[in-house]
């Protein structure tokens, strides 16, 4: 049975979005940003980059990233994120569903 996690996202006490996190079909005992969600007016004030870094930023076990090819919104966000240092991926591996992606690796970094 898939291991996942959903958690609303908060701007000012409204609900403004949502992170599903899950077990990586990619990369055996990694974790998964499986989808990132920020409704329209919310967007612009950095919440899915906080929630991006909260998660990743003192990762104990590799995370996946799974971007679609077609979403340029989405992969000029993950391009950003990638940018700071230890967001940075170390490789992309075949997507396992075939999908029309590009699975980003990012190892794990916890002390």
């Amino acid at each position: 049975m898939p291991n996942w996690r959903a958690h609303l996202l908060r701007w000012n006490g409204a609900i403004a979005g949502f992170a599903l996190l899950e077990d990586s079909d990619a990369v055996p005992g990694g974790m998964e940003i499986a989808d990132l969600f920020v409704m329209q007016r919310f967007r612009r004030h950095g919440i899915a980059r906080q929630v991006a870094i909260h998660f990743m930023e003192k990762r104990q076990v590799p995370w996946t990233v799974v971007v679609y090819n077609e979403a340029k919104h989405a992969r000029a966000f993950w391009d950003a994120m990638f940018q700071i240092p230890y967001l940075t991926p170390s490789r992309q591996v075949a997507d396992p569903d075939d999908r029309d992606v590009t699975t980003h690796v990012l190892e794990a970094n916890a002390e």
